[in-house]
């Protein structure tokens, strides 16, 4: 819980601390350890500039430069990998063919008509299946309970 007792700092201490802050940030970056300049570059700093047409090389890249080319992975890892790489790229397109042909409902019907549309044709095979056996069921219950009822 925030200690409430303690005074809030006046309008001039706290322009006191911003002053105290920006002056802190605006001055110069000392050299480090090692008495030379920081390794941190500003952004008023210059770029080193390179010889027209040649990419700035990493340092990584300038003590790798005399070695021939060496691939990470073998030919049998590479090969897997691009047949993976293509099944992924196939997977994606027939997904995006099947998404391109996929019949979606015109701008302004509500899902409950597309709902409605999309079951029509399924309800309409269920009951040309089963509604024959139900009424056939119920006609047959029915026709009991009279019968049974006359002989009383």
């Amino acid at each position: 819980m925030p200690d409430t007792t303690a005074p809030e700092p006046s309008m001039d201490e706290i322009l006191a601390s911003i002053r105290r802050i920006v002056s802190e940030d605006e001055a110069p970056a000392a050299p480090d350890a090692k008495g030379g300049k920081s390794d941190v570059l500003e952004l008023t700093d210059k770029v080193p500039e390179t010889p027209a047409g040649e990419p700035p090389v990493a340092k990584a890249d300038a003590a790798s430069a005399g070695r021939p080319d060496e691939t990470l992975t073998g030919d049998a890892a590479a090969s897997a990998t691009a047949a993976s790489f293509e099944t992924l790229k196939s997977a994606a397109d027939s997904d995006a063919k099947a998404r391109a042909t996929m019949a979606l409902p015109p701008p302004g019907r509500s899902l409950e008509d597309v709902t409605r549309e999309l079951l029509r044709p399924l309800l309409k095979a269920w009951l040309d299946e089963h509604l024959p056996a139900i009424v056939q069921a119920s006609v047959e219950e029915e026709v009991a309970r009279i019968a049974r009822g006359r002989v009383r």
